[in-house]
């Protein structure tokens, strides 16, 4: 692990709330390396569920892993937050699948903050925003206060980032896309904008000249 990594995780485990700090008794490395090799399988951007030794159970996004622990990203205080856990401090993580079921019922914009956290990076989503049409995407990366919705355009992806403050509602809309998938509807789409240029240029006689 590089150092600055290193000294970044030490920093913020330093600002962690206090509950979250607490250790498990008895705790050996072993542990912790079993912790460590359980998350570093699971797909960042995936629904888990962290037991603290507390007992507390903590659901969200899982957005990073490191040598000494996790970042787990989650809805709190009206606001979409980064807690960063040590394995030290930790009993258990269980990957919760597919993460929650939404219905295709509007949510509250408080809710739908809260909704984003705990759906898996690449959900397919239909978002309204205030005053905006409804837009069809899949979930990205999500920011203090924005978050990112990946849209497939005929000349490839197109990226917006949308504001919480304009978020009125989410709707979940299928399965997360896996990155083959993504890469294979990108070239599709790709070439058939080249195919239906060479037929235009056919068409019009310009490919003829």
């Amino acid at each position: 692990m590089a150092r600055g990594q290193l000294s970044c995780f030490c920093v913020l485990l330093l600002i962690s709330s206090p509950e979250l700090q607490a250790s498990c008794p008895s705790r050996d490395q072993a542990t912790n390396l079993k912790l460590k090799q359980a998350a570093a399988v699971m797909t960042e951007g995936s629904v888990v569920q962290i037991k603290l030794c507390t007992g507390q159970k903590l659901r969200g996004r899982l957005t990073q892993v490191t040598d000494l622990g996790v970042e787990l990203q989650r809805f709190l205080d009206q606001k979409i937050t980064t807690d960063t856990l040590a394995f030290e401090n930790v009993t258990s993580i269980k990957l919760k699948g597919k993460g929650i079921t939404l219905t295709r019922d509007r949510t509250a914009p408080q809710s739908a903050m809260e909704q984003l956290t705990l759906l898996p990076t690449g959900s397919l989503v239909q978002v309204t925003r205030a005053g905006g049409p409804r837009m069809r995407g899949r979930l990205g990366a999500l920011g203090r206060v924005d978050f990112q919705l990946e849209r497939l355009e005929p000349g490839g992806a197109v990226f917006d980032r949308i504001a919480y403050a304009d978020l009125r509602s989410v709707e979940l809309a299928g399965k997360p896309m896996t990155t083959m998938t993504k890469v294979v509807l990108i070239t599709g789409l790709a070439t058939l904008t080249v195919i239906a240029g060479i037929g235009a240029c056919l068409a019009s006689g310009a490919c003829l000249n």
